[in-house]
This record gives C-alpha cells, sequence and structure tokens, in this order.
C-alpha cells in the first residue's frame, strides 16, 4: 500500500484543562489522522469557545494541513 492511500481521522477531547485569558477554563479538541500505509499520525489542536463544536471547516482545514506538510 502506498503511503496516504487510506488515512483515517476522528476529533478527541483533550482531558487537559486549559485558562482562557477571562478565566473561564476549556478543553482543547484533537483532530487526529492515522496514514494506514506507514502508521504516520497528524494532530491539529483546536481551541474553541463555549458551547461550540468541531465544525467541516475545522476538520477539511485539518486534513489540508496534513496533506501540505
Amino acid at each position: 500500500m502506498m503511503p496516504m492511500a487510506i488515512v483515517v481521522g476522528d476529533v478527541h477531547p483533550v482531558d487537559i484543562m486549559l485558562a482562557r485569558e477571562h478565566g473561564s477554563t476549556a478543553h482543547a479538541r484533537a483532530i487526529g489522522w492515522l496514514d494506514m500505509a506507514t502508521n504516520r499520525i497528524w494532530l491539529d489542536l483546536v481551541l474553541l469557545p463555549k458551547g461550540k463544536g468541531i465544525t467541516n471547516a475545522h476538520v477539511i482545514r485539518s486534513f489540508v494541513n496534513m496533506v501540505e506538510a
């Protein structure tokens, strides 16, 4: 199998609490990609506003970041 022939992705919350500038806390989301041919992993962290989730735009940007790296 050639590298990047099959790539799988997933989104997970990161279990590290981060402090925001105004004092509230947040958990980042990790968008991860695994190249099944090479077992290479790409990871992007996204810090979202309170009550918001990962969007298609976040996933697309992460995929492009991986491909262009």
